[in-house]
């Protein structure tokens, strides 16, 4: 049932350059550890202690119960025991305490249809029984719901395909019937939606068509788990199977490609869907039609589709990889991964690095599927955050003006602040002239993305210090005699600097010489030793600004 010259060599060179380019811009592939057994159509769970759970699937068939951990601290693969039956076609789910529920599946050597489940243990590393759903079935769909249950729907049951859902709860270990959907389907898509309701879309129904297959699927139901019921929303523009749903962050959902119908046409056309509106609309094309194939939500947004299949009737596996940008509704090319995979596993590891394991180069139980890995690394887009200190003011120290130290620090995501590289002009610890200085900063990170900001620096001179002195003076609510004796005097001083002759300055410093006596004069009789001390601080700085 699943269809799982000179001018030459410079145009050459152009061409690899811009592949170059292109990759940068993207990410890149890089081998990790292989499984110890090949598989394709394995479940994968990203744990939560970071590892990386894989059961179940098919090798030249043989069909598996054994599960393998890998290891994203080491690179490596370890056993994770044997379920208790083969399994293909198998939902996996992680549950709220760590555990991971695998039910249903198909054993096709012997014809047989599970309705049996099993839990595996991350801590003993061990699988245990647990209850059975009350249907058969394989290529259904699990969802975590926000209550910690898990709602499976639809799959094919022997040679039939059935529409009844049921939900397991993990405190009791029990499966119980909900709302059946409007029709039966299999090797459709669901999706968990901001509302806490269930998007089921796409799939294969019952219904026969020409070539012994079914008919692909346009319709679209929502599954309310507050009252275990269905009710159909807008249904795709295109019936497709075989494809995948991606919650985006907006809370739209993108559906990618697939195959059209039981003749095994791909298509590459992609539809997003407005919960508040029911509506899909188009999310443009991708460059290949593909079925079988994976799609991962990164950090960045954007959507991680890879491999698959692709062409009607003959079937070609892929090594293509294209991105879908939420914020500009488009896609690109990415770097293709090192070996053409359908049916394989794509899980997005804790760091936000994919890890895609196993599958086939063909979509045939009977061909050798892949014990080989692989990780994409997603390009560092991201710049990093510059902080920089508010405007900063200070006094003069001498004629040339202050010297200034101030912090700037950055921040990044991505990488460490050791690995970040700030600069600053002029930098901290320069004499700063007076005036106002604009001081402009750079920071980027080891991809070369940028960040800027700036700030300034005002240096007062001594005309704007001696305004402070007197606002200072005023604020002290000074006694009418020495106030008006140190008033004059800075005014005077003011005034001297204002007419600008050659002898201004040395006036101006005699005047600042005088206010400084009578200010010691007067501390402790008139001022208090405290008034007298910002007094006389104060008027130092400024007769240090002007050179005195």
């Amino acid at each position: 049932m699943k269809r799982s010259s000179l001018l030459g060599v410079s145009i050459a060179i152009v061409v690899i350059l811009l592949q170059a380019v292109s990759a940068a811009a993207t990410g890149n592939w890089t081998s990790t550890g292989s499984m110890a057994s090949p598989r394709q159509s394995q479940t994968a769970t990203l744990l939560q202690n970071g590892k990386v759970l894989v059961a179940g699937g098919v090798n030249a068939g043989t069909y598996l119960s054994s599960a393998e951990l890998y290891d994203p601290s080491a690179g490596t693969w370890s056993s994770a025991g044997t379920m208790s039956t083969p399994r293909y076609g198998s939902t996996a789910t992680l549950l709220p305490s760590g555990k991971v529920l695998v039910a249903g599946g198909f054993i096709p050597s012997v014809g047989v249809v599970l309705s049996s489940a099993e839990l595996y243990d991350p801590n003993l590393n061990t699988w245990a029984p647990t209850g059975s759903m009350t249907d058969t079935r394989w290529d259904s769909t699990a969802t975590l719901l926000s209550s910690g249950q898990v709602l499976v729907a639809g799959g094919g049951d022997s040679s039939v395909v059935v529409a009844s859902a049921e939900l397991y709860d993990p405190t009791t270990g029990t499966w119980t019937a909900t709302g059946s959907m409007a029709g039966p389907r299999f090797l459709h898509s669901a999706t968990l939606l901001t509302s806490g309701k269930v998007l089921v879309a796409g799939g294969q129904s019952g219904t026969t068509c020409g070539f012994g297959g079914f008919e692909a699927m346009r319709s679209a139901e929502l599954y309310d788990p507050a009252t275990g019921t269905w009710t159909s929303t807008g249904s795709l523009a295109a019936a497709r199977h075989n494809f995948t749903l991606t919650l985006l962050p907006s809370g739209k959902v993108l559906a990618a490609s697939g195959a059209l119908d039981c003749g095994g046409i791909t298509v590459a056309s992609a539809e997003l869907y407005d919960p508040g509106t029911g509506i899909w609309a188009s999310a443009g094309s991708l460059a290949t039609a593909r079925e079988n194939h994976t799609a991962t939500l990164l950090p960045s947004g954007l959507v991680l589709v890879a491999g698959g299949l692709s062409g009607s009737p003959l079937l070609t596996p892929l090594a293509s990889v294209e991105l879908y940008d939420p914020a500009a509704g488009t896609w690109s090319s990415g770097p293709s991964m090192t070996t053409m995979r359908t049916n394989h596993s794509a899980t997005l590891l804790a760091s936000g690095v994919v890890l895609v394991a196993g599958g086939s180069t063909m979509n045939d139980a009977t061909v050798a599927a892949l014990a080989s890995a692989e990780l994409f690394t997603a390009a560092d887009t991201t710049p990093p955050a510059i902080v920089v200190p508010a405007s900063i003011v200070v006094n003069a120290t001498s004629p040339a003006g202050a010297t200034v130290s101030y912090a700037v620090t950055a921040t990044d995501p991505d990488n460490s602040p050791s690995q970040l590289t700030i600069t600053c002009g002029p930098p901290s610890g320069s004499t700063f002239p007076i005036g106002v200085t604009t001081v402009s900063c750079s920071a980027s990170d080891p991809a070369g993305n940028p960040a800027v900001a700036s700030f300034t620096v005002t240096v007062l001179g001594a005309t704007d210090q001696l305004n402070n002195l007197v606002a200072l003076a005023q604020s002290m609510d000074l006694k009418n005699g020495i106030s008006t004796s140190l008033d004059a005097k800075l005014n005077s001083a003011i005034a001297t600097l204002g007419d600008m002759h050659t002898n201004s300055i040395s006036t101006a410093c005699d005047q600042l010489s005088a206010f400084i006596s009578d200010t010691t004069a007067q501390s402790g009789n008139k001022l208090t030793a405290s008034q007298a001390n910002q007094l006389m601080t104060a008027a130092q700085s400024i007769r240090a600004t002007l050179g005195c």
